[in-house]
């Protein structure tokens, strides 16, 4: 699921899209989920497009898209889910975010980002130290998760340079808000969820979860 200004979209299994009014999709602040309810439009997209991941940046009106499978960026307009743009890739895509004015785009079989504008543009390759499964931005920083399930902090002008958040704890999924990261472990006997604070990388608190889903979105402090 992805949310900017109260517009959201989830990408199905079969390849089709929901528009959403996400109003009222709002759940507690680190707790237990309240109850929730979601109106929502059915709308298709092309047969021929395979998306793995999308980004809706706040003002383009548009969702950026990609494609493992084609190593393809597809920008696509929101009122009509039509395609406005195809950017090929030079790798296979695992991972896309943006900060509103850029796009950023992890990739599963290369130690690269890469990065564009909104606005279109050639776009630029930025080396990496890992190869990311997700990557999330937030407050002028990037944050990835590897394949061996560390979250890294980066800048997003310089992949290179990271930090990490948290090591060594088998991270499946994670997401950030409100200063927080919130990192999904899924340890040998009981799966976890992490209050990491984003600027010590401390963890504040844990919480056992029901063994499951592995989705988690946020907007501001909302997980």
């Amino acid at each position: 699921i992805e949310l900017i200004n109260n517009q959201g979209l989830r990408l199905g299994a079969d390849n089709a899209a929901k528009l959403l009014n996400a109003a009222e999709v709002i759940s507690h602040t680190f707790g237990a989920p309240n109850s929730f309810s979601v109106h929502e439009s059915y709308v298709s997209v092309p047969d021929s497009l395979y998306i793995s991941d999308a980004v809706i940046p706040a003002g383009t009106g548009s969702i950026f898209a990609i494609s493992p499978s084609e190593q393809m960026l597809y920008t696509i307009d929101c009122a009509s889910l039509t395609v406005t743009a195809r950017t090929s890739l030079r790798f296979k895509p695992s991972s896309i975010c943006s900060d509103g004015e850029n796009v950023y785009i992890a990739f599963s079989n290369e130690e690269s980002i890469f990065v564009c504008s909104v606005n279109g543009g050639a776009g630029d390759y930025l080396s990496s130290n890992e190869r990311y499964t997700k990557i999330l931005y937030s407050d002028q920083r990037l944050y990835g998760l590897t394949e061996s399930g560390d979250i890294l902090s980066m800048s997003a002008s310089d992949p290179k340079a990271t930090q990490t958040v948290i090591k060594a704890q088998n991270v499946i999924n994670f997401t950030y808000g409100g200063g927080y990261v919130y990192a999904y472990l899924k340890p040998v006997t009981i799966p976890m969820l992490y209050k990491i604070d984003a600027s010590s990388f401390s963890i504040e608190s844990a919480v056992q979860v029901a063994d499951g889903g592995h989705k988690l979105f946020a907007e501001n402090d909302m997980v």
